[in-house]
C-alpha cells in the first residue's frame, strides 16, 4: 500500500472516532441546567451553614461593625458624607456602597449599646447571611459568564465546563476568608457587581444591544464603589474581546474600553490616596524593587499551589525574610513570569479557553502581588476570590480537551472532579470553624505562621478582654520580640499593665506601663492614645501635673476624643480647678452629648462648688443614660447626704451595692447614714461587711460604735 493510502486510512480512522463522540454527546436541557445549578447552591449553603454560628472577630470586625459609628445612621446627610464627604475614606479604603450595605445590616440586627455609644453588641447573623447570599449570587453569575464564553467558542462541553467552574468557585476553602469574614463584605459585594458587569458585557457582544453595555458600565461603577480591586475589570474585558476574535485596536473596540479604563484610572488613584491616608501602604524602602519582585513571584506560585492543593490556609502570610536576607533559592520564583508567558503563547494557538483563563487570572491578581506592599502579608486568601475564576476555567477547559480526545475518560474525570469537589466542601466547612471567634482564628494563624506578629498582637487583645493579663502580656511581648518597631504592640502591652494595675492595685505595673507608652510615643509621636493612657497612669501614681501635661498633648493630637476631655477634667478637679474642669466636661458633651461619665463628673464638680441642684441634675442625667452607673449613684448618694436627704442616699448606696456587692466604700457610707438616723444594727452590719472587704476606716468606727 502506498504512503498516500496509509494516510487516507488514518484519516478515516480519526473521523470514525470523532463520530463516536458525536453520538455520545447529548445537549443539556435548560431544566437540567437549573437543577444542577440549584444543586451547586444547595451544597454551598450546607458547606457554609456553620458560618451563622460565628462571632465577630477583633480583626477589623470591631472597627467595621460594632465600633463603627458611620454605619449606625442611614439618613441622607450621613450617606452624603460616606460617598463624598468627610467619611468617604474608612480603614484605608474608599468603598461607600460597602458601608451602605453594612449600615443596612446594622439596622436589621439586634443591637445593644455597651460603651457610651462607642461600642455596640451586634447580632452577627444578618451580616453573615448577606455575605453568603452575595457569594451565591456571584456563583450564579460566574456560571453564566463561563457558559456564555464557552458556548461562543463552540464547545460542546460548555455546560459541563461552567458547572465545574461554579462548583470550584463556590466551594473552594480559599474563599472562606472572603465569605465568612464580615469585614470582607467589600470582597463579596464588589465581586457580585464585577461578575454582573462581565455577564452584561458578553450579552452586549452577543446581541449588540447598547442597554447591556450601559448596564455593564453601571455595574462596574458599583463594583468600584464597593472595592478598589475592581479596577482590573477593564483589563479582563480585553480577554473577553480576545475570545470573541475582535480586533483590539479597532476604533470601536477602543472607544468601548475608554470609559472602563478612565474609571479604572480614577478609582485606582482614589484607592492609593485612601491607602496612604489609612497608612496601609508600607514604606517602599523596606524592600528593594528586586526583593518585591521575588515576593510577588513567590506569591503568584503559592496562589496556584493552594488553589490546586487546598491546604495550609492562614488568615495571615507574613513576610518570611526581612530586606537583605532573602535566600538565593527564592530567586527561582522569578521564573514564574517567564513560565506564564510561555504557557500563554502556546495556549493562544491551541486552546483559546485556556489562554483566556490564564489571562483572566494574571490581570486580576497582578495588582495584588505586593509590588507596592500593603499591610504585613505578602499574600492573602481573599485576594484570589475573583482571580480564581480564571484558574478554574483552565481546569474546566482541560477537562473538555481530554474528553474531546477520548470520551471514555469522561466518567473517570468526572469521578476525580467529584471527589475533589467533595474534599473542597468538607475543608470549607472545617475552615469556617477556624473563624468561629477571635481566639480560634489567631490560634490557627500562630500554629501555622509562627512569625505572624499581628496574630500575637490580636490574640493578646482577646486575652486582655478576658482579664487573662499574663497571657496577654506574653503575646504582646512575643509580637515585640518578632518586631521591635511594632508600635501598637508596645501600646497594647502598656494598656494591659495599666488594666492589671487597676485590677490588682500593684502600682509598680503603672510604672512599667509608662515605659511601654514611652516607647510607643518615641516610635509614633502622634499616637494620641499613648499620651492619654500614660496620663491615666500618672494620675493613678499621684502625679496630676504630669497627667495634665499628657492629656493636653493627647488633645492636641486628637481634638475629637471626648474621653480625653473627661479625664483631663477629672485631674483638674483633683487640682481644685473646678471651673476649668466644667469647661472640659462641657466640651466632652459637645462631642458626645450622651456620655454618662461626663455628666457624672460634671455633677461632682458642681458638688464641690456647692451648687447642689446643678450637681443633682447632672447625676440624674448620668444615671438615666447608664442605669448601672456605679460612680454616679455613689457620688449622688454623697450629695444627698449633704442635702440631708438620708433615705434617698441609702437608696443610692444600695444601688451601688446591687451593681457591685464588693464596694467597701458604699457599705461604709451607708453605715454612716444609718448611724445618723439611729439605725444602729443596720449600721453595724454594713460596717462588718466593709471590714470583711478590708476597709480600715470601718474597723475603727465599728470598735467605737458597735461594741
Amino acid at each position: 500500500m502506498t504512503k498516500k493510502g496509509k494516510h487516507k486510512k488514518k484519516h478515516i480512522k480519526n473521523s470514525s472516532r470523532h463520530k463516536v463522540k458525536e453520538e455520545h454527546y447529548k445537549p443539556v436541557k435548560k431544566q437540567s441546567m437549573f437543577l444542577w445549578l440549584a444543586f451547586v447552591l444547595l451544597v454551598t449553603i450546607i458547606s457554609f451553614s456553620n458560618t451563622f454560628d460565628n462571632e465577630l472577630t477583633n480583626w477589623d470586625d470591631d472597627r467595621y461593625v460594632n465600633k463603627n459609628s458611620v454605619i449606625r445612621d442611614i439618613s441622607a446627610e450621613n450617606l452624603k458624607s460616606i460617598f463624598w464627604g468627610d467619611k468617604r475614606f474608612y480603614m484605608g479604603n474608599y468603598h461607600p456602597v460597602t458601608m451602605l450595605s453594612l449600615a443596612i445590616d446594622f439596622q436589621l440586627s439586634d443591637t445593644q449599646e455597651i460603651n457610651e455609644d462607642i461600642e455596640y453588641k451586634v447580632e452577627p447573623f444578618p451580616f453573615h447571611l448577606t455575605n453568603l447570599l452575595l457569594h451565591l449570587i456571584t456563583t450564579v453569575l460566574v456560571f453564566y459568564f463561563v457558559y456564555l464564553i464557552a458556548s461562543h467558542l463552540k464547545s460542546r462541553w460548555a455546560f459541563e465546563i461552567s458547572i465545574i467552574v461554579a462548583f470550584l468557585f463556590a466551594l473552594h476553602p480559599m474563599h472562606v476568608e472572603s465569605v465568612t469574614w464580615i469585614s470582607e463584605r467589600k470582597d463579596v459585594l464588589y465581586s457580585a457587581f464585577f461578575s454582573g458587569s462581565l455577564v452584561s458585557y458578553v450579552i452586549y457582544l452577543n446581541r449588540n444591544s447598547t442597554k447591556y453595555f450601559i448596564l455593564s458600565l453601571v455595574l462596574f461603577i458599583l463594583s468600584l464603589l464597593s472595592k478598589g480591586q475592581a479596577v482590573s475589570l477593564a483589563l479582563s474585558l480585553i480577554g473577553v474581546d480576545f475570545v470573541y476574535g475582535r480586533k483590539l485596536l479597532h476604533k470601536k473596540v477602543l472607544l468601548e474600553k475608554a470609559p472602563y479604563f478612565a474609571l479604572a484610572l480614577a478609582f485606582g488613584i482614589i484607592a492609593v490616596i485612601a491607602q496612604q491616608e489609612g497608612e496601609a501602604i508600607r514604606k517602599h524602602e523596606e524592600f528593594t524593587l528586586f526583593e518585591r519582585m521575588i515576593y510577588a513571584s513567590y506569591g503568584f506560585i503559592m496562589y496556584l499551589v493552594k488553589l490546586s492543593v487546598p491546604q495550609g490556609f492562614s488568615a495571615i502570610y507574613p513576610y518570611q525574610y526581612p530586606s537583605g536576607s532573602i535566600p538565593a533559592g527564592m530567586y527561582l520564583f522569578l521564573l514564574a513570569p517567564v513560565a506564564v508567558i510561555f504557557v500563554f503563547a502556546k495556549a493562544i494557538k491551541r486552546n483559546k479557553l485556556v489562554a483566556f483563563g490564564l489571562f483572566f487570572f494574571v490581570v486580576n491578581i497582578i495588582f495584588l502581588l505586593q509590588l507596592i506592599p500593603v499591610g504585613n502579608s505578602f499574600m492573602a486568601d481573599r485576594y484570589v476570590y475573583i482571580p480564581s475564576i480564571g484558574f478554574f476555567i483552565i481546569i474546566g477547559a482541560i477537562y473538555a480537551y481530554l474528553v474531546k480526545r477520548n470520551y471514555r475518560l469522561r466518567p473517570l474525570l468526572l469521578g476525580i472532579l467529584g471527589i475533589f469537589i467533595a474534599i473542597l466542601a468538607y475543608k470549607t466547612y472545617q475552615r469556617n470553624d477556624v473563624w468561629q471567634n477571635s481566639l480560634t482564628l489567631w490560634n490557627d494563624v500562630i500554629e501555622k505562621q509562627s512569625k505572624a506578629t499581628v496574630a500575637y498582637n490580636n490574640r493578646g487583645g482577646i486575652k486582655n478582654g478576658r482579664n487573662n493579663f499574663k497571657g496577654a502580656l506574653k503575646d504582646y511581648s512575643k509580637a515585640i520580640y518578632l518586631d521591635s518597631t511594632y508600635t501598637h504592640a508596645y501600646y497594647n502591652r502598656g494598656t494591659v499593665k495599666k488594666d492589671w494595675a487597676n485590677e490588682s492595685g500593684k502600682k509598680q505595673l503603672f510604672k512599667q506601663a509608662i515605659n511601654d507608652f514611652n516607647t510607643a510615643i518615641e516610635q509614633n509621636p502622634d499616637l494620641a492614645e499613648a499620651y492619654h493612657n500614660r496620663g491615666l497612669c500618672y494620675d493613678k501614681l499621684g502625679y496630676p501635673k504630669q497627667a495634665l501635661k499628657d492629656f493636653n498633648t493627647a488633645i492636641e493630637k486628637n481634638v475629637d476624643d471626648y474621653k480625653i476631655y473627661v479625664n483631663r477634667g477629672v485631674v483638674k478637679g483633683k487640682l481644685g480647678k473646678f471651673n476649668e474642669a466644667l469647661e472640659d466636661f462641657n466640651t466632652a458633651l459637645s462631642i458626645n452629648p450622651e456620655s454618662p461619665d461626663a455628666y457624672s463628673n460634671k455633677g461632682l464638680a458642681y458638688s464641690n462648688l456647692e451648687k447642689y441642684q446643678k450637681a443633682l441634675k447632672n447625676y440624674n442625667r448620668a444615671i438615666a443614660l447608664k442605669q448601672d452607673n456605679e460612680n454616679a449613684f455613689y457620688n449622688r448618694g454623697l450629695l444627698l447626704v449633704q442635702m440631708e436627704k438620708y433615705e434617698q442616699a441609702i437608696d443610692d448606696f444600695s444601688s451601688v451595692l446591687n451593681i457591685n456587692s464588693e464596694n467597701p466604700s458604699a457599705y461604709y457610707q451607708r453605715a454612716l447614714v444609718y448611724r445618723r438616723i439611729n439605725q444602729r444594727s443596720k449600721a453595724c452590719q454594713d460596717l462588718q461587711s466593709a471590714i470583711k472587704l478590708g476597709y480600715s476606716p470601718a474597723r475603727k468606727l465599728f470598735q467605737r460604735y458597735c461594741k
